[in-house]
C-alpha cells in the first residue's frame, strides 16, 4: 500500500511543463541576428538550465540529419534567458560551429539543452522560417 501511495504521490507531483520554452524575443525579429528567449515554467525568474545551443537548417531534411548552422557551448549549467543568433550569450561561451548566414525562404530549428546527454536538464526547440523580406516567422503558427 505504501508503494502505491508513493507512486501516486510522485505522479501527482510531476510537472508536465518541465521543459524549456523557447520563443522569438519579439514579433519583429529579422535577419541577420534574430533574438530568442528561453524560460522554464517551473523555475520562474531564474535562468533556464541548459548549456548548449544548436541551430539546424531543416528546409529539406528532418532532425537530426540536417546541416548544422551554429553551435555554442556555455560555460556553466545555466543558459542565457535571451540570446542572438550567432552571438556570445554569456562570458566564457565557446563557439563550436560559427554561425552561417540564415537565408530567406528557408526553415530552421533552434535546439537548447544539455551538451552531455547524461545530464537531466530539460530541452527546448523552436522551428522558424525566414520569409522573403528576411522576417522571422515561427513554424506552426
Amino acid at each position: 500500500m505504501l508503494g502505491l501511495f508513493l507512486f501516486v504521490g510522485l505522479a501527482a507531483c510531476s510537472n508536465t511543463s518541465d521543459r524549456i520554452d523557447l520563443e522569438l524575443a519579439s514579433d519583429y525579429e529579422k535577419l541577420p541576428q534574430p533574438r530568442f528567449q528561453a524560460r522554464e515554467a517551473n523555475r520562474p525568474g531564474q535562468l533556464p538550465q541548459y548549456n548548449e545551443i544548436r541551430v539546424y537548417d531543416v528546409t529539406s531534411c528532418q532532425l537530426p540529419y540536417c546541416p548544422l548552422m551554429w553551435r555554442i557551448i556555455l560555460p556553466d549549467n545555466f543558459g542565457a534567458g535571451d540570446f542572438y543568433y550567432g552571438g556570445q550569450p554569456t562570458f566564457g561561451a565557446h563557439t563550436i560551429n560559427s554561425a552561417k548566414t540564415l537565408q530567406p525562404n528557408s526553415k530552421y530549428e533552434v535546439v537548447v539543452g544539455p551538451v552531455d546527454k547524461s545530464y537531466h536538464y530539460q530541452r527546448g526547440q523552436l522551428g522558424f522560417e525566414v520569409n522573403e523580406a528576411g522576417e522571422i516567422v515561427p513554424l506552426g503558427e
